[in-house]
């Protein structure tokens, strides 16, 4: 039974990942590469030091929600990704989770971004 909940996690991590990328791709989207950046980055010093998941998740929840109420911008993914990320706030899951996010953001910066490639499966690894 061990690798149902792998798998489980598993997915819940990539949900998390691909929650992070969409937002930072619509934030590089909607306020252009050098002001998007400038957001993104002010989000990952928000929440890359904290090493407890109720003061990581009141930083990640109050960066994202000024995100949110400043420029509109939101994720499809948004509910189901507060349901995990309440679900992997301990032990080792919590630091799965937080790397998650961290990667999910960074990566909307590189060269290619988070958009999906249809032939090779894009984003997280499955």
């Amino acid at each position: 039974m061990a690798k149902p909940e792998a798998r489980s996690e598993k997915a819940s991590l990539t949900n998390i990942y691909e929650w992070a990328c969409e937002i930072s791709s619509k934030i590089l989207d909607r306020l252009g590469k050098e002001e998007g950046i400038d957001r993104i980055k002010t989000i990952y010093y928000a929440i890359r030091g904290e090493e407890t998941p109720g003061r990581f998740l009141e930083k990640l929840s109050k960066e994202v929600g000024e995100v949110f109420f400043s420029e509109g911008i939101s994720s499809s993914k948004g509910q189901l990704v507060a349901y995990e990320l309440l679900h992997h706030v301990h032990g080792d899951m919590f630091y799965l989770a937080k790397a998650a996010v961290i990667m999910g953001l960074l990566n909307a910066l590189s060269e290619g971004g988070c958009k999906k490639d249809k032939s090779s499966g894009g984003g997280a690894s499955e």
